[in-house]
């Protein structure tokens, strides 16, 4: 038997009669009888009438693998939490401290942990590794990641990389602080990096070390432009990595990112291109270097790239026309792309016009013009409708 308590902040806990009570300015659901046998939450199983919490895992031989939910051992059925925060499902065996349900928020996610804080303390939780916690107690929140101490008034940032506060110690303007990813931060007057750091030197590698904070970039009132992996401040783009500066050499107007899958992507603006595959964007994997850049040197042949269509709108070239919403898992399609206002086909290094681009409707079962506006393509899971 379960209780729902739902919070304001976005923030619902799903306890055992035995788990954390609500508040009393909470509204509680009231008490009902398991009926279902099963149900999915996150990447957990949760089964009533067993009493059992299963977690969602890889399992696999020598030519195969595959995914089953197997009983997590940690948790217990009877005692546990479930906390879903935001987008992020955790059972409280996961996050094993006491906390201000109302004062609790998340500040950073990825797929693998989250950062959360209330007033006292900042959590990082995982399913990985064991959790932490950051005593700010003696702090004043300048935003999530800075805070200054009560102590000497100095400021101090959240050190990502070693889940702890660390000083600033540069000048900084604190009222219009900001953080971007990682230990970058900028204000009215420039770009950041806060703590040590290492940056490239002339040999390709990332040698030169920096002990302390540094101001990268002058700027005024300049607003960064954030995605993922990257971000670009005042023209220049640079890769999102713990602790190292890594400047890449592309046109931040005209960039066009493609996620391949959950771990790969690339980016291009048909001058450069930079491929990832799970380690981030860096000169190691630019043009012929990287995985991307072999298979589609098109992209970086100083093109006046326009569109490339997502991988996940699935084609087949018939002819010389590509039809969408047909799809052969035994052959290699490669991109659709546009350049000059003309639409080609890069695969197996090369580059091909293609004159109609069609798709298939299975309603009719006949091949129909593919009319780009009515694609609709959702942000949760990159989910596309037609």
């Amino acid at each position: 038997m379960v209780k729902l308590i739902t919070l304001m902040n976005l923030v619902i806990v799903l306890a055992s009669c035995n788990g954390q009570e609500a508040k009393s300015n909470h509204q509680n659901n009231q008490l009902s009888t398991d009926t279902v046998n099963q149900f999915v939450i996150g990447g957990y199983m949760i089964m009533p009438k067993l009493k059992e919490v299963r977690a969602y895992k890889m399992i696999g031989g020598a030519n195969w693998d595959g995914y089953t939910f197997e009983k997590d051992p940690k948790i217990d059925y009877d005692k546990t939490t479930l906390l879903a925060i935001g987008n992020s499902i955790f059972f409280k065996e996961y996050f094993p401290f006491k906390f201000d349900l109302d004062k609790l928020k998340i500040i950073l996610r990825d797929e693998f942990y989250f950062l959360s804080r209330d007033d006292k303390n900042i959590y990082y939780t995982s399913e990985r590794i064991k959790a932490v916690k950051v005593d700010i107690s003696n702090f004043t929140a300048v935003n999530d990641f800075v805070y200054k101490s009560k102590t000497d008034g100095n400021l101090y940032f959240l050190d990502i990389k070693s889940y702890a506060l660390a000083p600033v110690a540069i000048p900084v303007d604190e009222p219009s602080l900001k953080h971007i990813a990682a230990n970058y931060f900028y204000d009215k007057n420039g770009l950041y990096f806060f703590g040590d750091h290492s940056k490239i030197n002339s040999k390709g590698y990332y040698d030169d070390h920096v002990d302390k904070s540094e101001k990268l970039m002058d700027g005024s009132n300049i607003v960064p432009v954030i995605s993922k992996k990257y971000f670009s401040y005042n023209n220049q783009v640079f890769a999102i990595d713990d602790n190292s500066i890594k400047k890449l050499n592309i046109d931040q107007r005209k960039i066009i990112e493609i996620k391949i899958n959950d771990t790969e992507s690339f980016i291009t603006d048909g001058k450069s291109i930079y491929s990832d595959l799970n380690y981030g964007y860096d000169d190691s994997g630019r043009n012929e270097k990287g995985y991307y850049g072999i298979w589609y040197p098109s992209l970086y042949s100083n093109i006046n790239l326009q569109k490339i269509f997502s991988p996940f709108l699935y084609f087949q070239k018939e002819g010389k026309a590509v039809v969408f919403n047909k799809y052969d898992p035994n052959t290699s399609t490669g991109l659709l792309v546009k350049i000059d206002n003309k639409n080609y086909l890069l695969t197996d290094k090369k580059k091909v016009e293609i004159e109609q681009v069609l798709f298939y409707n299975p309603e009719t079962k006949k091949n129909e013009v593919f009319e780009e506006k009515y694609i609709k393509t959702y942000a949760l899971d990159g989910f596309m409708q037609y």
